[in-house]
């Protein structure tokens, strides 16, 4: 689900989202259409999406949120590679 949710969430391409979680761009690939055919198939997992994605926006809108600096600043980097690459 964590492909699937970089991937709706954020601007990252599949490649930048294979690289933040050490997945090749297949791999990215695969994972999203599996979230996206079990969100059309099996009630019990949308359900249970759909649980989770209200508890992320919650804490997305939080104002104390935090991440690990490394993290930040690997997610950074990918956000100037980007822009230099548009």
């Amino acid at each position: 689900m964590l492909c699937y949710f970089l991937r709706k969430q954020t601007e990252l391409s599949l490649a930048n989202i294979g690289k933040i979680i050490n997945r090749q761009h297949c791999s990215v690939v695969h994972s999203v259409k599996e979230v996206n055919n079990l969100l059309e198939t099996d009630k019990a997992f949308r359900k249970r999406f759909e649980e989770l994605n209200e508890e992320i926006n919650q804490v997305a809108n939080s104002p104390y949120i935090t991440i690990p600096k490394s993290e930040y600043e690997e997610l950074k980097r990918l956000a100037e590679n980007k822009k230099e690459a548009d």
